[in-house]
C-alpha cells in the first residue's frame, strides 16, 4: 500500500546503545563525544530498512535523493539497488566526473612538478593528468 506523498516523511533518528540515555545530548558528552560531529541517520518511513542499507555508503545528499526516487516510484530495495548501480556505469559519452588524489609528496617534487607544469604551460592538475594519459599510453603499448 501506497501513501499518499503529503505523508510519507523523513524522521532523525539516533541510534542509541543498549542501556544508553536516548538523548545524545545527555550521554554523548559524559562519553566524550561532540554532538555537533555525529551524524543523525535519516529515515523515510515509506521505504523499509533495507532501502536505507542499500544507500548507506553514500553521501547524505545522495542518500536523500534516491530514498526520496524510491518512495515516489514505489521500487522495492532490489530495483533501487540497480538504479544506483546503472547510475554509476561510465561510457564514453558520459560527462567528465571529478576524481580527488592524494598524494604525499616532498617540497622538493612539488617544486619540480610546478616548473614542469609552466614550462608546459598548464595548470599543475591538468599537467599531472597529461603526465598520467602519456605513462598510460606508454603503458598500453606494451600490452
Amino acid at each position: 500500500m501506497r501513501l499518499p506523498a503529503h505523508s510519507a516523511a523523513v524522521h532523525p533518528v539516533q541510534l542509541p546503545h543498549p542501556g544508553r540515555d536516548l538523548r545524545p545530548e545527555v550521554d554523548a558528552p559524559a562519553r566524550g563525544i561532540d554532538v555537533r560531529r555525529t551524524r543523525v541517520l535519516r529515515v523515510h518511513s515509506v521505504v523499509g530498512l533495507q532501502h536505507h542499507a542499500q544507500v548507506a555508503a553514500l553521501s547524505e545528499d545522495e542518500q536523500e535523493r534516491w530514498l526520496a526516487r524510491a518512495e515516489e516510484e514505489g521500487w522495492p530495495q532490489s530495483r533501487l539497488r540497480k538504479e544506483i548501480q546503472a547510475s554509476r556505469v561510465r561510457t564514453p559519452d558520459s560527462e567528465p566526473i571529478t576524481v580527488t588524489v592524494t598524494v604525499q609528496i616532498t617540497f622538493e617534487r612539488e617544486q619540480r612538478w610546478k616548473a614542469a607544469a609552466e614550462v608546459a604551460s598548464a595548470p599543475l592538475p591538468e599537467w599531472i593528468a597529461q603526465t598520467l594519459d602519456h605513462a598510460a599510453g606508454r603503458v598500453d603499448d606494451e600490452w
